[in-house]
């Protein structure tokens, strides 16, 4: 299938970070359909291209698509029930693979463990992809600190010869949606140079969206962005609650510098508390790039973000990490012989046991002095944090 010649074609500059390699081919795909209209998730696809992609998570999603044969291909004409041309002449559905608009059919475009892939309705004559920047661009930021959110994109054009320019352009009036926690949302617009600023608060990481609709039909005239992450850092030496003779004192003073964990109030760590698995994401999210979180956390079979993680949920949620990263899994190799006898063994849910097992012989999250687990306790910020130094150590 040939795609739409289209009069605008763009290529986007994507700085990435250094990411785990995942196992069974496992991709992000992203279908927009309009504003407040998007669907993401983590698949296996039936096959490496990116219409089995589409497929294969539209199918998870309960989510329709048509296509129609063409001597160039299968060519996808209708996805979640919104048909091309339905809200334009010149809208269908258009796809990029890690923020590149490919040359051939969806068909025929391989893709690769950790791609990104996006589908979205479009205006091929308008809808650009988005460069989204961070100024300055920091591993992580501190409180009070003023970010700017700039976002462009590099819009090619074609003569009647084919002859093709560049150029890059500003995108004003692109809304900016920032996220922290699930607690508080606010929304920007960009100026007329395509930059919004922000002040960073304390608290939680920052998720970060760009995106913009033409107001009159609601088709994209920028594909909303995956989203962006900004860690907040905090001063350790300033924690109330925690002395250096602590046992996990080191492990939080690494978690004020990367900011995975946030303080409590009064400047306070609270070590003792358990964690969230709202926290838990936050925390994945600064510690992977990249990364099929929300895939890992569902293997925990939770009901809601504010729910507490359990140690046995703990260790069913790190045993996939482990299983679907192995690179991860090399640098955690057995240290110890499970304990299979635990006093309170059987109170180990027997669809967590081998993953409580396997963790426990790697020496992440073993049992008690007293020979107990305690599988239904919640995890604690402590323990978290010491989790989270043990792979960001051999992350190095």
């Amino acid at each position: 299938m040939k795609r739409y010649i289209s009069f605008l074609l763009i290529s986007v500059i994507i700085l990435i970070m250094a990411q785990p390699v995942f196992a069974a081919n496992e991709v992000l795909v992203r279908i927009i359909t309009g504003p407040g209209g998007s669907y993401e998730g983590w698949i296996t696809p039936s096959k490496p291209d990116a219409l089995s992609a589409l497929k294969t998570f539209a199918s998870s999603k309960n989510l329709s698509v048509q296509t129609k044969d063409t001597t160039y291909g299968p060519y996808v004409i209708s996805v979640a029930g919104l048909a091309e041309k339905k809200i334009s002449a010149s809208s269908g559905w258009g796809f990029w693979v890690n923020a590149q608009s490919p040359e051939v059919g969806a068909d025929q475009t391989s893709i690769n463990n950790g791609d990104e892939i996006v589908w979205s309705i479009y205006d091929y004559s308008s809808t650009l992809y988005p460069i989204v920047d961070f100024s300055p661009k920091q591993a992580v930021y501190q409180p009070g600190q003023i970010v700017t959110i700039h976002t462009s994109a590099t819009k090619t054009m074609y003569d009647e010869n084919w002859n093709a320019s560049t150029s890059i352009v500003t995108i004003p009036d692109a809304m900016v949606s920032i996220n922290q926690n699930d607690q508080s949302f606010i929304q920007l617009k960009t100026d007329a140079t395509g930059s919004a600023q922000i002040t960073i608060p304390t608290g939680a990481p920052l998720h970060v969206t760009v995106e913009k609709y033409d107001p009159s039909n609601g088709l994209p005239l920028l594909v909303k962005s995956r989203t962006l992450t900004l860690p907040i850092q905090f001063d350790g030496s300033k924690i109330s609650d925690i002395k250096s003779t602590f046992w996990a004192y080191p492990c939080i003073i690494r978690n004020a510098a990367r900011g995975w964990l946030p303080l409590k109030k009064n400047q306070t760590f609270a070590p003792n508390e358990p964690v969230s698995f709202a926290e838990l994401t936050d925390a994945f999210s600064v510690l992977f790039k990249n990364a099929p979180i929300s895939k890992w956390l569902a293997t925990a079979n939770y009901k809601s973000s504010f729910q507490t993680v359990t140690r046995q949920q703990m260790a069913v949620i790190l045993n996939e990490v482990l299983t679907s990263t192995p690179t991860l899994n090399s640098k955690f190799p057995v240290l110890q012989p499970v304990n299979s006898n635990w006093r309170d063994q059987k109170s180990i849910s027997s669809t967590a046991l081998t993953a409580v097992q396997a963790i426990a012989n790697r020496a992440i999250i073993n049992g008690y002095a007293d020979r107990t687990y305690h599988p239904n306790q919640a995890i604690t910020r402590a323990e978290f944090v010491h989790v989270l130094r043990m792979i960001d150590d051999v992350q190095q």
